[in-house]
């Protein structure tokens, strides 16, 4: 097929691509944070590996409700 073995891939490793293409790569996360008042909330982030900044993009209680 033309495809070596990935010990014999001439190029960069997977850090080295990685890191180089750090500062386009956004990755999102939903999470649950728990309150002090033993409630829940849910809460969609984004994180960009280049700065490894987060930005909240919003919170919720019901995340299926409309």
């Amino acid at each position: 097929m033309g495809v070596d073995p990935a010990s014999h891939r001439s190029g960069p490793t997977r850090r080295q691509f990685l890191t180089t293409r750090a500062h386009g790569i956004i990755t999102a996360d939903f999470l649950h944070l728990d309150t002090v008042a033993l409630g829940r909330l849910c809460a969609l982030i984004f994180i960009e590996h280049g700065t490894r900044r987060s930005h909240l993009a919003g919170v919720t209680v019901h995340p299926t409700a409309q």
